[in-house]
């Protein structure tokens, strides 16, 4: 019984301070990040293969609204590895401008210059919990 008792105040407190905590923090809601990690293919210049990445950027951002996909290229480690990400406020919207990114006839080409550099994609989706630090990029 008296663990029962220290357990559900244990639980109520959690639920009920968090929010408050978190309000403190900041008055902002999560955010999502999505990342795809991009393997170069063998035989594959690096150099080539970020060229024809940022290529392929340059079309996302300027014809899908607001997605502001930015590359990160390694300091260390595999030469042969990018990864690109972008931070929304939903991952719903996200998933449905994707779908329609590469649906558009437009964007056909550059899934071919994909497949041209890269072999191996990794996707994957991270929660960004308030912080206080908004994320913004000015172009």
């Amino acid at each position: 019984m008296f663990r029962k008792l220290i357990f559900s105040f244990l639980f109520g407190t959690l639920l009920f301070v968090n929010p408050i905590y978190a309000d403190s923090n900041s008055s902002k809601k999560p955010q999502f990040m999505w990342t795809r990690t991009f393997e170069v293919k063998p035989g594959v210049s690096p150099v080539a293969a970020m060229k024809a990445l940022m290529g392929i950027l340059k079309y996302v951002n300027q014809n899908i609204p607001s997605p502001d996909v930015t590359m990160m290229a390694p300091l260390q480690g595999n030469p042969a590895k990018f990864r690109v990400f972008y931070i929304a406020d939903s991952v719903d919207e996200r998933m449905m401008v994707r779908g329609k990114l590469f649906s558009s006839k437009g964007f056909q080409p550059h899934l071919q210059t994909l497949g041209k550099h890269f072999h191996k994609f990794k996707d994957a989706w991270w929660m960004i919990p308030p912080q206080g630090i908004s994320w913004n990029y000015s172009r």
